[in-house]
């Protein structure tokens, strides 16, 4: 399973109970003050009601709590299938990398997507709902698979890099998917793992077995990617207006990494732009906010990977 479970004690649920009731006092706190938010604040109260309270939430706990308190996706896949009406299936390959389907395994084209969650939590319902959107706008003949890896603390890089590059392996050279018809996705951690595939494909990991394609991938799409884990001004300008902080950044970052050094690899903006020269990508698409703190990085992120001409770039 890509989530591993720590057993929890009765203090860890007494701290959860906490963490809840935490939030709730946090949310009434917020809406209180919500009408004098000014500029700083989310656009809407609502939002800046929810993103102060699951903030809270996340901050507290830790992050084995937060994996505990989500359901478990293979549930939750099961229950979303059922109501959607379409047939579960799920691809589990021998290294116990985990995938889910919506729309046909032998669809022509494929689009794979790695969620996001700073590699420590586990993809959920709207990841799932996410797919079902893009599946009903791809058109005839493809499908979406959602995508899962180990998490940290439990595992640490490369093997979320690893698991990632043997699913497009398997989908490559197992199930002979052309990589002309596939495009690789990613929000947030999961943008960041697929730069993470995009590097090893022309720049092999030592420690990962290379990965030659035919042709390039049909796209790249990056919503947000996590490409680096410094501190930029858009940490400051946004931290009411989004989930992810300074803090959790650094929690995510250090549970992620292990006692692994920072690299081309697992920062992708710490690569130097003729780096990406030889990407194998037909076209790639970085989209941010400007309400997210991790715009600066983003904004950096698509302006390495603009340089060269042979992928066309857009950024939103």
């Amino acid at each position: 399973m890509a989530l591993h479970r720590t057993r929890m004690t009765w203090w860890d649920q007494v701290e959860i109970g906490v963490g809840i009731l935490r939030a709730i006092v946090i949310a009434l706190y917020t809406l209180l003050l919500s009408p004098f938010r000014g500029q700083a604040g989310a656009p809407t109260i609502k939002t800046h009601v929810k993103l102060a309270a699951l903030r809270s939430m996340i901050q507290f706990l830790t992050v084995p709590q937060n994996q505990n308190i989500t359901p478990p996706i293979d549930k939750i896949y099961a229950k979303f299938t059922k109501n959607k009406g379409l047939k579960p299936e799920v691809l589990v390959l021998p290294n116990i990398t985990e995938a889910y389907w919506i729309g046909s395994k032998n669809a022509e084209k494929v689009i794979v997507w790695f969620h996001g969650g700073g590699f420590c939590l586990p993809p959920s319902l709207g990841h799932l709902t996410f797919g079902a959107e893009i599946y009903d706008a791809a058109g005839k003949d493809a499908a979406v698979l959602v995508a899962t890896y180990d998490l940290a603390p439990h595992a640490t890089y490369p093997r979320q890099l690893t698991q990632g590059v043997e699913l497009v392996r398997h989908l490559v050279t197992t199930m002979q998917k052309r990589p002309s018809n596939i495009i690789v996705a990613g929000d947030s951690a999961g943008g960041n793992l697929t730069l993470g595939i995009l590097s090893h494909i022309s720049h092999p990991h030592p420690k990962i077995s290379p990965l030659p394609l035919s042709t390039p991938f049909r796209a790249i799409v990056l919503l947000t990617p996590w490409a680096a884990f410094t501190k930029t001004p858009t940490f400051d300008r946004c931290k009411y207006r989004d989930i992810v902080n300074e803090q959790l950044c650094v929690t995510w970052s250090q549970a992620f990494l292990g006692t692994a050094p920072q690299d081309r690899y697992n920062e992708p903006l710490t690569a130097e732009a003729e780096w990406w020269r030889d990407v194998k990508a037909g076209e790639i698409l970085v989209v941010a906010s400007a309400d997210e703190c991790l715009t600066d990085t983003v904004r950096a992120m698509g302006e390495n990977l603009k340089r060269f001409e042979q992928a066309n770039v857009a950024e939103i």
